[in-house]
């Protein structure tokens, strides 16, 4: 896929070891992050989501995609709180 053009191999996001792998838009998006500086709002995912690393890459208790709740993922250059949330309610991350 890298070959291929469909998918670029580097280095990307600072404080995670390993290769990482990226669609070129995404490193688009990335090279903005870096020029503009990071996102100011929280976004919110629910627990199902891929996005939800919470307790696998991001410190803090792992939240169950089963649990049918929402991570709010705020931003912070250190994330290290999460505060798992019942369906209809909000885990945090800060």
């Amino acid at each position: 896929m890298e070959a291929r053009g469909e998918i670029r191999g580097g280095r990307f996001v600072a404080g995670f070891v390993g290769e990482h792998f990226a669609r070129p838009e995404a490193v688009d998006l990335l090279r903005g992050v870096r020029r503009d500086g990071p996102a100011t709002g929280s976004l919110s995912v629910p627990a199902a989501d891929p996005l939800n690393l919470t307790g696998i890459v991001l410190p803090g208790p792992h939240v169950s995609a089963l649990s049918g709740g929402l991570v709010e993922l705020l931003p912070a250059a250190d994330p290290t709180a999460v505060v798992a949330g019942a369906p209809g309610t909000t885990a945090h991350t800060a």
